[in-house]
């Protein structure tokens, strides 16, 4: 495993630094998608934090953990948010990133998380649903008020939560390999990714005509499937972590327009309705990548062959 600290050795005072950085950035971004009405679509300083602690040795996460909590609470106060309503609750969560990551390297050991089906369900359990169900409470509990019926605040607070961890899952372990991985789009030809691409702008042609078809959304829904197992069975884990982040900022960007499939009549459910689907999206790519662990160019077994039977000689 690549491991930070053995690449350039940085002191603990300078990975404070880099980490409130990074955690000022990410509630800035975090920030930026949000549409008051469904709240932000994905909180990114928990996935930031669980990517450099799982990168580093133990010894240096105290200071990344206070140079994140520095920088989410910095960013919170710089954009006018309410640093007692929303930042408590980012605060809470960010404190309990490590217990999630101690879990993971035990349980796990040396080997990706999403390499089999065991290590993929304990993080799904611990990331996409503990700690995003634990967020959604501290929500509830500091801003009763918010929540309803109309727009359930826990609801929308999870998925973002659970989007967040599940963004940075991909290259937090092995990026070097990652990397090797996704250069199998361009080589020996860069037609895999132009194919790639060009799948992806015809998604958004059709979702951004036709999305507004209720009889045609099921069908719409499920057009990005093909392209992402594409990417997968070319590029793994890689591939098809860029192909949704793609679709996802193209889903976004037809629903701030008004357009899509993911339109409702109430702006907070059309939120929740595009959080879910990249939630469901990403969730199936972690079920590809276990089925897609052996690399292409690995020897494959010969196909039996029946044996001949043997003669008998007959006695001189």
């Amino acid at each position: 495993m690549v491991r930070l600290g053995v690449m350039s050795a940085p002191s603990s005072q300078s990975l404070g630094i880099v980490l409130f950085a990074g955690g000022f950035g990410a509630q800035i971004v975090s920030a930026l998608t949000n549409d008051q009405a469904g709240g932000t679509i994905v909180w990114l300083p928990g996935g930031l934090l669980l990517a450099a602690l799982m990168s580093l040795p133990q010894n240096r996460w105290l200071s990344c953990v206070a140079g994140m909590l520095l920088g989410v609470a910095a960013a919170s106060l710089f954009s006018r948010g309410s640093i007692i309503a929303s930042g408590l609750t980012a605060l809470l969560t960010l404190v309990l990133v490590p217990f999630g990551a101690y879990l993971m390297q035990v349980v796990r050991r040396d080997a990706s998380p999403l390499r089999t089906f065991r290590d993929m369900s304990w993080f799904l359990a611990v990331f996409a649903l503990a700690l995003p169900a634990i967020s959604s409470a501290a929500g509830v509990l500091v801003d009763p008020a918010a929540d309803s019926s109309e727009r359930p605040v826990w609801l929308h607070t999870g998925v973002a939560h659970a989007l967040g961890y599940l963004a940075f899952a991909p290259i937090w372990f092995r990026p070097r390999a990652r990397w090797s991985s996704l250069q199998r789009m361009f080589v020996p030809d860069a037609w895999p990714a132009i194919g790639a691409l060009l799948a992806i702008a015809l998604i958004g042609v059709l979702w951004s005509e036709f999305g507004m078809h209720s009889h045609l959304r099921p069908l719409l829904l499920l057009a990005p499937i093909p392209v992402i197992v594409f990417s997968a069975l070319r590029a793994r884990v890689a591939g098809a972590y860029l192909v949704v982040v793609a679709i996802a900022i193209l889903a976004i960007q037809l629903s701030r327009e008004g357009r899509g499939p993911f339109i409702e009549p109430d702006v907070s459910l059309t939120a929740l309705a595009l959080k879910s689907w990249v939630f469901g999206t990403r969730r199936g790519m972690d079920v590809v990548g276990p089925l897609r662990a052996t690399p292409p160019d690995a020897p494959r077994a010969r196909p039996f062959e029946p044996r001949s039977p043997r003669t008998c000689r007959a006695p001189a």
